[in-house]
């Protein structure tokens, strides 16, 4: 929308070395983090125009990326979808970013649509805010041999494909039902959390909120908003990647599942997701696959084998497609613990 382009004018990109944890610190008390965090490696920022003149001052060697991101283009403010609620018409679903509530309603009609094979759940949680985080379940009928395969999504607001990527999924098995597909749920059934960061994502869509918001929508201590659910879990907490500060786009929380998002999240894989199998989160700053371990790079997955083999399987199905992805270990291109 216009008002979300006019917070970002003058807001500037940049590429900046991080030889320290102090210049991180000092990096990251005059600008935004967007990407990147460990020492001797990178971190792209944004740095607003009320902390240019203190961001200059450090006298950092960053590389600027985008010199005023309210004028780079925003092809999604123009398909994003607006008051409509129309679901019948699924190509309409897709040539637009939905909201919340649209994605909801989507999911609902799923479930009414395929009564055979989806199931829905209006809530396996709620979020700071209220909102109940869905679920939709694709499944042939229970059986003990089958294991399950849960898709994530949303979980950073501002990446608004990875919602869409979940819901075009599930559109897909449900749509097609062909031999290949039938094959697949007689083996598994798959779980979809399309968006897990729901106050997050709506905040980022909301016309005074910000575009390239990242975290949940917590109040913190020192009157900062959001933690990063994606460092909020109880593994390796606070190991590496993320940070103790509230205003970093990266702050791990108070503690180790602090936020009802995540707690709704690891309760409902735990107590809701029989023999799981796999779990497959969706993000979109890069084209890469990655897996365990994020926190370190000292010792691998002891699954890493099958990881590396189903990785390159995906990475080759992309190419043939004419998408380049690396597969690679989480901890080398995007270090994060927790």
């Amino acid at each position: 929308s216009t008002q979300n382009r006019e917070t970002l004018s003058g807001h500037k990109l940049y590429n900046c070395p991080i030889s320290s944890q102090q210049s991180l610190f000092l990096l990251e008390s005059v600008s935004d983090l967007i990407k990147g965090y460990e020492k001797d490696r990178y971190a792209v920022v944004r740095v607003d125009k009320k902390r240019a003149t203190a961001f200059k001052k450090l006298k950092e060697p960053c590389t600027l990326l985008v010199a005023d991101l309210g004028q780079e283009p925003e092809p999604e403010a123009q398909s994003r979808s607006s008051a409509t609620t129309n679901v019948a018409n699924v190509t309409g679903f897709f040539s637009n970013y939905q909201s919340y509530d649209v994605i909801n309603t989507q999911l609902k009609s799923y479930a009414r649509r395929f009564p055979s094979l989806a199931t829905y759940n209006a809530s396996i949680g709620k979020t700071v805010e209220g909102r109940d985080i869905f679920m939709l379940k694709i499944s042939t009928g229970p059986s003990k041999k089958k294991k399950s395969i849960w898709y994530n999504g949303g979980i950073h607001a501002r990446e608004w494909i990875s919602p869409a990527v979940v819901m075009y999924t599930i559109d897909s098995l449900l749509s097609k039902y062909n031999k290949p597909i039938k094959k697949i749920l007689k083996k598994f059934d798959i779980y979809f959390t399309p968006l897990s960061n729901p106050d997050g994502y709506a905040y980022s869509q909301s016309p005074t909120g910000d575009r390239l918001w990242r975290k949940n929508r917590r109040l913190n201590s020192d009157g900062t908003f959001g933690v990063d659910l994606n460092r909020n879990f109880d593994f390796e907490w606070g190991v590496s990647g993320s940070s103790r500060n509230p205003g970093s786009e990266v702050y791990a929380g108070t503690g180790p599942s602090s936020e009802p998002e995540t707690r709704a999240l690891v309760n409902f894989g735990l107590r809701s997701i029989p023999n799981l199998y796999a779990l497959l989160d969706f993000h979109s700053y890069g084209q890469t696959i990655l897996r365990p371990w994020g926190y370190q790079l000292k010792t691998s997955s002891s699954n890493d084998n099958i990881l590396q083999q189903l990785g390159e399987s995906m990475r080759k199905a992309f190419e043939t497609n004419g998408y380049r992805y690396s597969n690679e270990l989480a901890g080398a291109s995007d270090p994060a613990s927790g």
